[in-house]
């Protein structure tokens, strides 16, 4: 049971909370990206394949040099028919929040670049969704039972139908692994009002920390019902590492990102069907990439 203070705490805060008025329609999609225009890129690509519906993509960018920012500027200009906004990082916290501020949907989900679409998905299936009685988990799937950054079995829980296609619902609270996570900034859908309402309370430096920050307040969401679909909707291949607050997190070795500039320079692109075809129990992937060449 969530102690009655804290629940007062939070509906007061939430309801002196000051934000631009959104539509219940619709989806805001906010990607975080440094130093992977590869993997920007085909994460871009996979959404215009995959997603249907009302939806807007801002992408929250950094570059460690000259020569990541013209492959960014590259990415940004392909894909300007998809991008709503673009916004080159200058402090992560105060850059989050005045993206949040701006955007016009009352849904909210992060993703992080090196995640791709694999299946299907309409932003019409939330529309009958109550966020704040659930937390859409679009990461998540029933044959998802193995938790890769911890190396650990986490069987998915009992899964019951649920009132709105083609989702199911199932307990965080009784759950482990990913399935325990209602809080997670890869593919969990939130209200944005609630989420900027947090946001402004805690402090964190990257998309690493951002999810450590919420922590605490875990107790708003894991008694919500958590929800999820029967397939895989998407899936974090995790290629290499840039970030350096989550060291220990798996990652690829042999394709920096830097050698995978080089690639890009010289026409290469990640195929986006052969990855959709790996096969996996788990929301991570270690894995190498798979090349197209675009020159052909």
């Amino acid at each position: 049971m969530i102690p009655i203070y804290k629940r007062l705490l939070y509906s007061i805060g939430l309801f002196f909370t000051k934000t631009t008025p959104v539509s219940s329609e619709g989806l805001s999609v906010i990607i975080f990206s440094k130093d992977r225009p590869m993997q920007l890129d085909a994460l871009l690509r996979s959404i215009k394949h995959c997603v249907s519906g009302e939806f807007q993509v801002t992408v929250q960018w950094q570059t460690s040099s000259l020569n990541f920012e013209k492959a960014y500027g590259e990415v940004l200009e392909k894909n300007a028919d998809l991008i709503f906004e673009h916004v080159k990082e200058k402090n992560f916290r105060e850059d989050l929040i005045e993206v949040i501020q701006g955007v016009e949907f009352s849904r909210l989900m992060f993703l992080v670049d090196d995640i791709l679409f694999i299946n299907p998905f309409s932003i019409s299936w939330l529309n009958d969704i109550n966020l704040k009685k659930n937390v859409p988990s679009i990461r998540l799937w029933s044959g998802i039972n193995y938790t890769q950054p911890s190396d650990s079995i986490s069987p998915a829980p009992t899964l019951y139908p649920f009132s709105v296609k083609p989702w199911s619902f199932f307990s965080w609270i009784k759950s482990s692994g990913y399935w325990s996570m209602p809080l997670s900034v890869d593919g969990n859908i939130f209200h944005t009002k609630e989420i900027l309402f947090l946001l402004k309370r805690a402090q964190f430096k990257a998309p690493n920390t951002l999810e450590k920050a919420l922590g605490p307040y875990r107790f708003m969401f894991k008694y919500r019902n958590g929800i999820c679909l029967q397939y895989p909707v998407l899936i974090n291949f995790a290629l290499n590492r840039v970030n350096i607050e989550n060291s220990d997190f798996p990652c690829g070795e042999e394709y920096t990102s830097e050698k995978l500039l080089e690639f890009w320079n010289l026409g290469r692109r990640i195929d986006i069907e052969a990855m959709k075809a790996i096969e996996s129990n788990s929301c991570h992937i270690v894995c190498d990439p798979i090349f197209i060449d675009s020159n052909n």
